[in-house]
């Protein structure tokens, strides 16, 4: 079937994203041979479960889904180059709901390697996330073993994923798998999202950790302070405040605004009043996030009014006016 072919199909489903009906041909495009078709058709699929698949139609898209699936893996370099149609049936089986452990456990550990200029390329790297999620919104006993898989993947991504998704299955063997990840990670953004999963499962042991990597100066120290600024917790603003006043890091500042706390932003008005100008521009890119919060721009316009090393006043009113 040639690229005609299957621009045709295309085109002949795209109406049916904001129209109604046309169950026949989304059945039969199901059942096509380009993965880009069934991606486009399972995506339209899962858009109608968000607004109410009933009854009969919706276990008949479930199954027609899942034949889908099991036919796009029989011959995967000529049906579904790039993962396109997998993707777009596991996206729509999320949509359901659906319980098909065994389709969602597959996809967490399918690698599809393809010809590229050098190496082969794994393309199945976003399958093996939504494969993850899938197993651990369905919960099998063995999840965390699953999630731990996808900690010794090799695409910082699905390490990055499989982080978040054992922060947010808050298993306590958790903190062991991802504090000897945090060992060894070479990512900085897998390294990232193993502080965060971290703290999420351990507030006191991850900022245990934190303090010494702080205190280290942990090449990722900016990733570091950026998950302690996402935890919330106020426990963290002192860790922020000492980074700042011995390395100067302009992150804290960053991790700062992330807290969304009132004490958090007084200090931010404080750099701002206090500091040079890279500190105070730092500090107020971070009050960006209170700029909404009444009172904001007038406290920011009164201490940058007394900031004695730069005038910063015209930037405040660039960064917080709305």
């Amino acid at each position: 079937m040639g690229r005609d072919a299957t621009r045709d199909a295309l085109d002949a489903l795209r109406p049916l994203r904001e129209e109604g009906g046309g169950e026949e041909l989304l059945f039969k495009s199901l059942k096509h041979r380009s993965g880009h078709v069934v991606a486009l058709a399972a995506d339209i699929v899962g858009a109608r479960e968000d607004s109410g698949l009933q009854g009969d139609l919706r276990a008949d898209f479930h199954q027609a889904l899942l034949q889908a699936w099991h036919r796009l893996r029989r011959k995967l370099h000529q049906s579904d180059p790039g993962c396109t149609g997998q993707v777009g049936v596991l996206q729509a089986l999320e949509s359901l709901r659906s319980h098909e452990e065994e389709v969602f456990r597959a996809a967490a550990v399918h690698v599809q390697l393809e010809p590229a200029w050098g190496p082969p390329v794994d393309t199945a790297t976003t399958l093996r996330c939504m494969g993850m999620l899938g197993v651990l919104r369905i919960g099998p006993l063995d999840t965390f073993t699953v999630l731990g898989q996808g900690l010794l993947d090799g695409h910082p991504r699905v390490r990055e994923e499989a982080c978040r998704a054992l922060g947010i299955y808050g298993h306590s063997h958790g903190v062991a798998l991802i504090r000897l990840l945090l060992e060894n990670e070479k990512d900085p953004e897998v390294f990232f999202g193993g502080v965060r999963g971290l703290l999420h499962l351990d507030l006191e042991l991850g900022l245990s950790d934190c303090r010494r990597l702080l205190k280290e100066r942990h090449p990722f120290l900016p990733e570091v302070l950026l998950a302690l600024g996402e935890s919330r917790s106020p426990l963290v603003l002192p860790l922020l405040q000492d980074v700042l006043l011995r390395f100067g890091e302009p992150a804290a500042l960053t991790a700062a605004g992330l807290m969304r706390h009132d004490a958090a932003r007084d200090w931010l008005l404080d750099v701002l009043a206090s500091q040079g100008q890279p500190q105070a521009s730092a500090a107020l890119e971070a009050l960006k996030v209170y700029r909404f919060q009444e009172g904001t721009l007038e406290n920011a316009l009164r201490a940058a009014g007394r900031n004695p090393h730069c005038d910063v006043a015209g930037a405040v009113r660039e960064a917080l006016e709305s």
